[in-house]
């Protein structure tokens, strides 16, 4: 008997509880401490990932620049290739078309 007028007490006080000044405010000002630090964190956070990624693509725009001529080179000298082994193939070609109409 005793608990069920514990809890009816509880249940009856609880309104009033609410209505007591101050007592809103105080947790509504430590919500807004706590989301404003939470907010100032991950500001933080995501500026140093910020910072960390334009580190890492300043280093690979250096590295794309670096291999950008050599690659260059490179193709091109397997491109003057094709052209020569092209020519040759033609050469080849013609030559055999010309046997076969003898």
């Amino acid at each position: 008997m005793r608990s069920i007028a514990f809890a009816f007490l509880c249940l009856a006080t609880a309104p009033l509880r609410a209505q007591v000044p101050g007592a809103a405010e105080s947790r509504s000002a430590a919500d807004t401490r706590t989301a404003a630090v939470s907010f100032d964190d991950a500001a933080a956070s995501v500026k140093a990932q910020l910072e960390q990624s334009l580190v890492d693509l300043d280093a690979l725009r250096r590295r794309i620049a670096d291999e950008k001529i050599p690659l260059s080179e490179e193709l091109r000298g397997l491109e003057d290739e094709l052209i020569r082994v092209r020519q040759e193939f033609q050469q080849k070609s013609r030559s055999l078309d010309a046997r076969t109409l003898e």
